[in-house]
């Protein structure tokens, strides 16, 4: 969604959650909108990048993993890859918790076997722990408006406390426990435990930004786990 205008999106944010409110008032559940308007933004994403060698390889590399996630998290939404060209904000992957994994072929291309794997058990310990979701209340809260009004900021970011050390503190604590999540995860697939070092070695950040920590951080706090 980067690369529109802010309030373009915004709005289409909130036409998404007025329209579900309106057809489904029974989904009282802000929770179950938010799923739901997520849903929606993936239908506006432009058609997935065609790197069919790509598609494949990660698809090889998901498998063992499902297999583990579905032990660990049985009530978890199920995650799937799809390839999208440009800038993810987030490096060579996020994920939505809809369960969708956004890659970037061009990037991901360019990582081993083992840094791939890693990776993706780092998105999907992201997506069983909700954490998209549990920001997005602390966001909400944050924010004043009509409830659906509140929900589009928060699920957008334009909220105050952007910017702010709890916001920071709040991230970098998903982003440790992903790590922590997606080690567990390759173990339970019977893939080396080492594969989530190499990971943050060769794709993190050596300085620490608004949402993550710094490699340094992350593998130190990896380590006294």
């Amino acid at each position: 969604m980067r690369g529109q205008p802010r309030e373009r999106v915004l709005r289409t944010l909130l036409y998404l959650l007025c329209s579900l409110s309106l057809a489904l008032p029974a989904l009282a559940d802000d929770k179950e909108l938010y799923l739901r308007a997520l849903a929606g933004v993936e239908e506006q994403m432009p058609p997935e990048a065609a790197f069919a060698a790509e598609k494949n390889r990660l698809e090889a590399a998901l498998e063992p993993l499902l297999f583990a996630y579905l032990d660990l998290y049985p009530n978890a939404l199920l995650p799937r890859v799809r390839l999208l060209v440009g800038d993810l904000e987030r490096g060579a992957a996020r994920s939505l918790d809809t369960g969708l994994i956004l890659v970037n072929p061009y990037l991901s291309a360019r990582l081993s076997d083992p840094v791939l794997a890693g990776l993706l058990a780092h998105e999907m310990a992201h997506i069983a722990l909700g954490h998209g979701w549990a920001r997005t209340q602390v966001a909400f809260e944050s924010v004043s408006g009509t409830h659906i009004s509140r929900l589009a900021m928060a699920m957008k970011g334009l909220h105050p406390l952007k910017g702010s050390q709890a916001w920071s503190e709040l991230q970098h604590t998903q982003e440790f426990e992903a790590d922590n999540a997606g080690r567990r995860l390759l173990v339970a697939a019977g893939l080396p435990a080492a594969w989530l070092g190499e990971t943050i070695a060769g794709v993190a950040d050596n300085r620490a930004t608004e949402s993550h920590p710094s490699a340094n951080q992350r593998l130190l706090a990896l380590a006294s786990h």
